[in-house]
């Protein structure tokens, strides 16, 4: 059993207070609104490097102006196009530091049919740690 402080009533602010990440990068999918906007915010404001990975450029540029901090860009990245996802990658091969934590938001409830191709239309998500 996992056990945590947090529950239902906790906001990012409450899970990243007192930490420093400050020299961490980070990306954040779906980070131009919800959930992901106010997970960049919180991130953005304990000193990481915030990458907002969006389909939209000009919402994921409105949504890093909002959070107004420093550190923060935007890259386009499209988790349903594969093509989307190896450019994305790519221009992360070169930086051998790469510490992140990545909350994807995978549009299929299949992870095995959505790596073969298949667009299906209720989401599944799921967070990841690289170091």
């Amino acid at each position: 059993m996992i056990v945590t402080p947090f529950g239902f009533a906790s906001t990012a602010d409450d899970v990243v207070d007192g930490l420093d990440l400050s020299g961490k990068q980070v990306i954040v999918t779906g980070g131009a609104s919800g959930i992901g906007l106010e997970a960049a915010r919180a991130l953005a404001n304990a000193g990481a490097e915030v990458t907002l990975a969006v389909r939209n450029l000009d919402s994921g540029e409105k949504a890093a102006a909002d959070i107004g901090a420093a550190g923060v860009r935007v890259r386009r990245l499209d988790l349903t196009d594969r093509a989307s996802i190896g450019v994305f990658v790519a221009k992360w091969t070169d930086r051998s530091t790469f510490s992140s934590t990545m909350r994807a938001s995978w549009p299929c409830p299949n992870y095995r049919e959505h790596l073969r191709g298949s667009r299906c239309s209720s989401q599944r998500t799921f967070s990841v740690t690289l170091r």
